[in-house]
């Protein structure tokens, strides 16, 4: 989780015949390219005076991705014990925007959150997770295919026009986004695909990387 928040290379000194691809594939596109965050990972404001190992809380580890921010949070206190903590979208320097759609991949779920409203999180030792935070923009925010922990960075383009959303995806994949409302249609490559709206979360497999919401 770390190297997909550092936003630089990623080394794998694994030889090919022991290497377990499936651990890479959130990293990367199918064709190589290493899906990366813009800047270069830091912690968060309120771990820089924290040491995260004796205080038993979660380093969190910040990037951005477009408009979109990336969080990782991180148990590095030794000992059985679990950490406790929070996340929230202002943890993300720069990020813009008032209230914002908060994806967990661990989780494999969202919430909505206000830029200071916490989200609160609970690790087991020596384990990590990824959270991806995108301003929400007249009741939409995609998340992306989230098969990459850097999901934002699989939409190459989107726009929100009347009442259509399109976008253009790098590669296909399970694509997420918050949309207030229940879509009438979601089309892939101009054919209408299934779809499903749940708690506001829109959720549909994309085979092709042209999709649009209606």
């Amino acid at each position: 989780h770390l190297r997909a928040l550092s936003g630089g290379p990623v080394y794998v000194s694994d030889s090919p015949e022991v290497t377990n691809i499936e651990m890479l594939w959130p990293l990367m596109f199918r064709d190589g390219q290493l899906v990366r965050c813009d800047d270069v990972g830091v912690p968060t404001e309120d771990c820089l005076l924290v040491d995260a190992v004796q205080a038993r809380v979660p380093l969190k580890v910040q990037n951005r991705a477009g408009h979109a921010g990336v969080l990782g949070v991180f148990a590095v206190s030794p000992g059985p014990e679990s950490v406790t903590g929070a996340l929230r979208p202002t943890d993300v320097r720069g990020l813009q925007g008032d209230s914002f759609a908060v994806w967990s991949h661990a989780l494999r779920q969202g919430r909505c959150l206000q830029a200071k409203e916490d989200w609160p999180v609970r690790l087991p030792p020596t384990t990590s997770q990824v959270f991806v935070i995108v301003p929400i923009q007249n009741g939409f925010a995609p998340i992306g295919i989230v098969d990459k922990l850097v999901s934002p960075k699989t939409i190459s383009f989107w726009r929100h026009r009347d009442d259509e959303v399109r976008l253009l995806l790098i590669e296909g994949g399970l694509f997420v986004a918050h949309a207030a409302r229940t879509p009438r249609m979601v089309r892939v490559e101009g054919k209408s695909v299934p779809f499903t709206h749940d708690g506001g979360w829109l959720q549909v497999h994309v085979a092709g990387n042209e999709a649009s919401v209606d």
